[in-house]
C-alpha cells in the first residue's frame, strides 16, 4: 500500500506572517495530552488522502480554508500507534483575523 494510503492522521505546523498557530487541546479525559498545545490536524476520516485530511482538520479547528498548493512541506513519520503525516505552511500574516474556533 502507497505511504500517502496507509496512516491515521495529519498535523500541521502553520505560519501566519511570523507567527506559529497553536491550540490548546480539549481538557478532556480519553484524549491524549489534553489541555496541551498541539497544531491543528486529527484523524483520517473515509479514505482521505494525507493533504485532504490536514486540510479538513484545520479548516474544522480553526476555521481556515487552506488550498492545497499552501502546503510547502510535508512529511511521513512511525509512532507506536500507527503512521502520520506532518505538514507545514505559510500564509499571510492577515489571515490570522480569518481564525474561527471550532468546537
Amino acid at each position: 500500500m502507497p505511504d500517502s494510503e496507509n496512516f491515521e492522521g495529519a498535523k500541521i505546523a502553520l505560519f501566519l506572517g511570523a507567527r506559529l498557530l497553536v491550540i490548546t487541546r480539549d481538557l478532556r479525559a480519553g484524549i491524549p495530552w489534553p489541555g496541551y498545545l498541539d497544531f491543528p490536524g486529527g484523524g483520517r476520516e473515509d479514505g482521505e488522502t494525507p493533504e485532504r485530511c490536514v486540510l479538513r482538520e484545520t479548516q474544522e479547528e480553526v476555521g481556515l480554508a487552506l488550498p492545497e498548493d499552501a502546503l510547502i512541506w510535508r512529511r511521513r513519520y512511525q509512532r507506536s500507534n500507527g503512521r502520520f503525516w506532518f505538514f507545514a505552511a505559510h500564509l499571510p500574516e492577515a489571515r490570522q483575523n480569518d481564525i474561527v474556533f471550532g468546537s
